[in-house]
């Protein structure tokens, strides 16, 4: 039996002690190490929000095509909004928008950790494995689709569904007004919806069920209701989304993967670690089974999609490291309820072990911490510059830089197709961004250069390279925003 002695701190005090660290952890990671999973994190949502609110920005075709709910950059657009006071250029509104992030992606570790009375120790386990893991932190403070809506989704449904607590009917709307406004944003997530509400009748009582279907529908006829001041039409973006996707397959032009892709990418990520996490989430099933109908709501449908990133089942992903989680605190409870009751603590200490080594071993070979992060750190110093009347980049397309969200500044945004023969008088830019090695752009100096014809090298990022012209800008045309 796992015992201590001596004072012992409370539950609340370890609760919130994990979630307050949690939240420091994200919001430092997410503020001075950003970074890019996918270019939508930030020109379907952060750019959006900084067009609304500035009036200029990378339009992409999704938005001109109505394909895209205004509802998430909408909201993100009111922390950019209020952030803008913070701090000088992008960095007081980016750290608003990180610290809201990080919040709403402790909304299902807490929903977990109050589930029920877990013990201390317990709750010690949940947050290395799922507070802890490298992936869970990875995608926290990025502002996707895919990952905000499915932490609103795992929220709710664990402060929904509770044993042995009534859902009172305040609860129940809420919940259910929040897991609708997450569907409607990503309709992809529309088949966990519906295991929500089947789960739903079968646990709840009729009345708590009807305050459940209202706030589901209300939630979802809300994002439809924002299409119509905009696209003329309701759930105009729905319509859309499904027109281009489905009928059209539009998407399978950026790839084709078979339908085992996600099985394979997910063994390429994190080998042989896959087994055991399984197995653990055999035994986190019978306690929590709502996160298995969840989980395969959302992978099974995508396996017959086309075109498949991983971030497209972060709701199935997150739903898999809590069983696993859960299911090694089973493990322990089994243990310690059978004749080996002396060995709960050995496997209590083993369990620690390996989620401590493999999260450690996983994330410090992951490459995605640094995935355009100088270029991001390089943008958001350019905010403060008041001297940029224009910024040209070479090897840094559009699609993989921070945009107008970094930038701010509502000058000329170029990309040099190289840098043969920087003319001398004319330019549309005074500043010029360069990475001058990238490992799949290619290598365009083994070291920077100290000029570059009018260039001055300012300051590098590894090897992304800011440099400086004294000329002014010569702007001929208006600022090119759609892309």
């Amino acid at each position: 039996m796992l015992t201590t002695s001596g004072p012992r701190p409370t539950r609340r005090a370890v609760l919130g002690l994990i979630l307050f660290c949690l939240f420091c952890l994200g919001t430092l990671y997410g503020h001075f190490w950003p970074n890019m999973n996918w270019p939508d994190e930030i020109f379907q949502s952060v750019e959006q929000a900084h067009r609304f609110v500035f009036g200029y920005g990378l339009i992409p075709w999704e938005y001109r095509e109505g394909l895209r709910s205004y509802l998430f950059p909408g909201l993100l657009a009111i922390l950019v909004w209020l952030g803008q006071w913070l701090g000088a250029g992008s960095a007081g509104y980016g750290l608003l928008v990180t610290m809201a992030l990080v919040l709403v992606s402790l909304y299902p570790l807490w929903g977990l950790l109050t589930f029920q009375p877990w013990k201390i120790h317990e709750l010690l386990l949940l947050f290395l494995a799922v507070g802890c893991w490298y992936e869970i932190l990875y995608f926290a403070p990025k502002a996707a689709t895919e990952i905000f809506c499915a932490h609103l989704i795992l929220g709710s449904v664990l402060f929904l569904f509770r044993p042995g607590v009534a859902t009172t009917r305040l609860r129940a709307v809420i919940s259910s007004l929040i897991i609708g406004l997450a569907g409607g944003i990503r309709i992809q997530y529309l088949p966990a919806v519906a295991i929500i509400w089947l789960w739903g009748w079968a646990v709840l009582s009729r009345r708590t069920l009807a305050l459940m279907t209202a706030g589901l529908l209300g939630g979802l006829l809300l994002t439809g209701l924002i299409d119509l001041p905009i696209h003329g039409a309701l759930f105009h973006s729905l319509r859309m989304n499904i027109e281009k996707n489905l009928l059209e397959d539009i998407a399978s032009q950026w790839g084709v993967s078979p339908w085992y892709y996600y099985f394979s990418e997910r063994f390429d990520a994190l080998g042989w670690y896959l087994v055991p996490l399984l197995i653990f989430s055999l035994f986190g099933i019978k306690p929590f089974p709502v996160l298995l109908a969840i989980g395969l709501a959302t992978l099974l449908p995508h396996l017959l999609i086309g075109h498949k990133e991983f971030r497209f089942i972060f709701l199935s992903y997150w739903c898999l490291m809590a069983l696993a989680a859960v299911g090694s605190i089973q493990i322990v409870r089994l243990i310690e309820g059978s004749s080996w009751r002396q060995l709960a603590t050995p496997a209590y200490g083993i369990l620690v072990a390996f989620w401590v080594i493999s999260n450690l071993h996983l994330g410090l070979a992951f490459t995605g911490w640094f995935a355009e992060r100088d270029t991001f750190l390089a943008l958001r110093a350019l905010s403060r510059d008041q001297g940029i009347c224009g910024l040209a980049t070479v090897n840094i397309p559009w699609h993989r830089s921070g945009g107008y969200y970094y930038l701010h500044h509502p000058v000329p945004y170029l990309e040099l197709a190289d840098i043969g023969a920087l003319p001398e008088e004319g330019l549309a830019y005074n500043r010029l961004l360069i990475a001058i090695q990238h490992p799949k752009r290619g290598i365009l100096f083994p070291q920077a250069p100290d000029r570059l014809g009018i260039f001055y090298r300012d300051k590098c990022w590894h090897h992304i390279c800011l440099y400086h012209s004294d000329q002014g800008c010569a702007i001929t045309e208006p600022i090119p925003y759609h892309r």
